[in-house]
């Protein structure tokens, strides 16, 4: 019972304190309580501000870059396609397979080479009036059938897109007219395994060159020579 009662004693005594804590820490009407604000959430994928940037990795860089060289919208040495006059052009080339008779998709997914010449899409660019066209960004005139005669900014990625067209039964990959990029867009859209399977493939081979050195990979990838030629 003696050890007993200093203990009750201290009980009391931290009792009353708390209770004193309390009613010291109890908002008068007039005060209004702080408001801690939080920060805004980040965007998906993204990093808060201030914080370290992510690094992309040799292995991801070089399979991102291959697929922008197989995306056959995509321009060279670093060009904007989007909102261009290269895209407005071909879009206006686009609508020659309707003029003609002829269901872009359909074509595609039956494994048939471009029925249309370079001609035919001159022919049709003048009948209907659209061979120049507006450059949005420059307002000056821009040539659409001379960018469909000198486009080949698909076929100068080194061997990619032949590779491609040459794994598609009834697809002749020397048919220049194959390359016309809204057509190669069609049959890479009605045969994305075909296309999957040979970029794994160019990875692979060229990984196994390369000494499995993705960097080098890479290097090699963004220097493959502009008119369609590699080591």
């Amino acid at each position: 019972m003696h050890l007993l009662r200093p203990l009750a004693r201290t009980l009391r005594a931290m009792a009353l304190l708390l209770a004193a804590f309390q009613t010291g820490c109890r908002f008068e009407p007039d005060i209004v309580p702080l408001e801690i604000p939080t920060l805004p959430p980040s965007a998906f994928g993204g990093s808060l501000e201030g914080s370290a940037p992510t690094v992309e990795s040799p292995e991801t860089a070089m399979m991102r870059l291959l697929d922008e060289m197989l995306d056959p919208y995509d321009m060279p040495l670093g060009m904007t396609y989007i909102g261009s006059a290269h895209e407005a052009a071909d879009e206006v080339l686009a609508g020659a397979y309707a003029y003609y008779g002829y269901d872009l998709e359909e074509l595609a997914a039956s494994r048939q080479d471009n029925p249309l010449t370079e001609e035919m899409f001159r022919d049709y660019l003048e009948r209907q009036g659209v061979r120049w066209i507006t450059d949005p960004h420059t307002n000056e005139p821009f040539d659409a059938y001379a960018w469909l005669v000198q486009d080949r900014g698909v076929e100068a990625r080194g061997d990619l897109h032949p590779e491609v067209l040459k794994q598609i039964p009834g697809i002749d990959a020397e048919n220049v007219m194959n390359y016309e990029r809204n057509y190669l867009q069609a049959l890479y859209s009605a045969h994305p395994t075909v296309v999957q399977r040979v970029r794994y493939r160019i990875a692979n081979e060229l990984l196994e060159r390369y000494g499995n050195d993705a960097a080098a990979v890479y290097e090699y990838l963004s220097n493959l020579d502009l008119m369609g030629t590699s080591d």
